[in-house]
């Protein structure tokens, strides 16, 4: 009986040991699964707040995008507007031009007409001849207007020429801008 008693108390040992063992690792278990759980909440919460910055950026793209097109359609029809405005100067100018060469062939004519007219007359028909150079000096005057409008033309279509080349510049750097963003995106 003291044998059976003892074998029984060897058992009851290894099977409390058992327990405490299993007990352990049940345990160390369950520590491991909150801390995998905790780990999965973490990576999840990492996840969305990616998510939600990558929408961030691709709405910030988009919005930059957009402005783009806007700013190239705004850039396009001031081109289309300087471009007209540059054929309307230049219209201006050969008509300019074109008004020019006849004054100024008038004016050599008269000239010429003048002199040939003082050569002839005598001193007491001076009274025509001062007409002559009252058309002369009105010619004249004439021919300066013709001239400075010329030069305002001139002046206006190389303001019109820079801003043609200032808008090229600004395309160039949205669209710099825009590859920069599309890169980044």
């Amino acid at each position: 009986m003291q044998l059976a008693a003892e074998e029984i108390r060897k058992t009851s040992s290894r099977k409390s040991h058992f327990h405490r063992s299993e007990y352990a690792r049940m345990v160390e278990l369950e520590r491991r699964a909150e801390s995998a759980c905790r780990e999965a909440r973490d990576q999840t919460a990492e996840a969305a707040m990616v998510r939600a910055e990558g929408r961030r950026v691709e709405e910030w793209a988009t919005t930059a995008e957009q402005g783009l097109k806007a700013a190239r359609a705004h850039q396009t029809e001031t081109e289309a507007e300087l471009r007209a405005s540059l054929a309307n100067t230049e219209v201006s100018l050969q008509e300019a031009l074109a008004a020019l060469d006849p004054e100024r062939a008038a004016l050599e004519s008269a000239e010429k007409a003048l002199e040939v007219e003082r050569r002839a007359r005598s001193e007491a028909d001076r009274e025509p001849i001062s007409e002559l150079v009252a058309l002369l000096a009105e010619l004249g005057g004439k021919v300066e207007v013709l001239e400075r409008d010329l030069e305002m033309t001139k002046a206006t279509l190389g303001r019109n020429m820079e801003e043609l080349a200032k808008s090229h510049e600004e395309r160039r750097a949205l669209e710099g801008g825009l590859d920069q963003i599309c890169n980044v995106a």
